[in-house]
């Protein structure tokens, strides 16, 4: 993406500037302010390319570890892949009905937190999130069913 922007600027400077502009006032800023605004961003071609990667496909301004992120989300499914299983874990009497609802809370808690990088309240992604569990669940309990009935 780098690439393409440095590219972009060597052969469009006023298309690019346009675009840093347009950014910009989309983000409220008008008049002198816009201008200046514009010409520090465009005066320096590593902030200039920083600030379209950014504003015109969304990267992040650091590059985190792919290291850090495998193992957040190992233990992410470590911990929650254990919510069906405990149930079962201390031979609880109604272990199915205990393995639903602690998946179900998951589900919700999941989806929740989710919310904190999109636009959707906490409980609307908490619940969109838990549907989405539910139908995947049902269709793997339903698929479960199907294929002990094809062969027993």
């Amino acid at each position: 993406m780098q690439e393409i922007e440095n590219r972009h600027i060597d052969l469009a400077p006023e298309g690019e500037r346009e675009e840093v502009k347009q950014i910009f006032e989309r983000k409220g800023f008008e008049g002198e302010e816009l201008n200046r605004i514009v010409e520090l961003i465009t005066e320096d071609r590593e902030r200039w390319v920083q600030t379209m990667l950014m504003d015109e496909y969304g990267l992040p301004h650091a590059v985190r570890s792919p290291w850090i992120a495998a193992l957040c989300t190992f233990t992410a499914f470590l911990i929650c892949g254990l919510a069906p299983l405990l149930p079962y874990l201390f031979g609880s009497e109604r272990s199915l009905t205990m393995s639903v609802l602690l998946t179900g809370i998951v589900f919700f808690v999941i989806g929740s937190v989710k919310s904190r990088w999109s636009t959707s309240s906490w409980w609307h992604s908490g619940f969109t999130t838990l549907a989405v569990g539910v139908i995947a669940g049902s269709i793997a309990y339903f698929t479960g069913v199907m294929i002990k009935r094809l062969l027993g």
